[in-house]
């Protein structure tokens, strides 16, 4: 098997896991789920240096709370706001950005696990394409940071550009491409057989998502 038949086979695996995921969750926790990540992460990107400044600010008062700021035992405790350093600096920037999304992602699917329950909630296409959408973002998102560790525990430089999730995104495309068209390839003289298997499961996993599971 070719290296990017490799890659298609993982990434497929990647997506019916996520597709599962969205099937058991149900749509609306997915929905919820997918609003929260993806707009979530674009507005601490967006606004990103404001959430930075509000955590020096509190840092800042922490320090002014613990000098005797509050208790006015220390005039000069107002200094300390003026002379503290910033805790999160611009190298730092990045990363509390990131744990930030994380905590509020993890917080909202606990959440949506907890409180969303009911008939509306169901297990069907489109849970499954709503699973498969926070899936491709993650991948996304988390690719591009894997990508920079390794290559740079092993002395490479990370060739990711500045628009990591587009970057990664296409060429994941590029990939599966290639990777489906050396599978089609080697599988040339039984198309029709390989046609109409991929319908039949296709239509079987359809008719699976319309069912929605029992209800204890």
């Amino acid at each position: 098997m070719s290296e990017s038949l490799q890659i298609v086979a993982v990434l497929i695996l990647y997506l019916v896991l996520f597709g599962w995921v969205g099937y058991r969750r149900g749509t609306v926790r997915e929905m919820v789920v997918a609003i929260v990540s993806i707009g979530g992460y674009f507005v601490l990107q967006r606004y990103g240096n404001i959430v930075v400044t509000i955590f020096n600010l509190g840092f800042k008062f922490l320090a002014f709370a613990r000098g005797g700021g509050l208790s006015g035992d220390n005039p000069d405790a107002i200094l300390l706001i003026r002379d503290a350093e910033d805790v999160i600096t611009e190298a730092g920037r990045d990363t509390l950005l990131f744990l930030l999304w994380v905590g509020l992602l993890l917080l909202t699917y606990f959440i949506t696990g907890k409180v969303v329950k009911g008939a509306k909630n169901k297990s069907d296409g489109t849970a499954i394409a709503l699973g498969l959408l926070n899936g491709i973002f993650y991948f996304s998102i988390f690719l591009p940071m894997l990508s920079s560790i390794f290559l740079n525990q092993l002395g490479v430089a990370a060739a990711v550009p500045a628009d990591g999730a587009t970057f990664v995104l296409r060429s994941a495309l590029e990939v599966i491409n290639e990777g489906l068209g050396s599978l089609w390839g080697e599988l040339d003289t039984q198309q029709p057989l390989v046609i109409v298997l991929f319908l039949t499961l296709m239509l079987v996993a359809v008719a699976n998502t319309l069912r929605t599971p029992k209800k204890t």
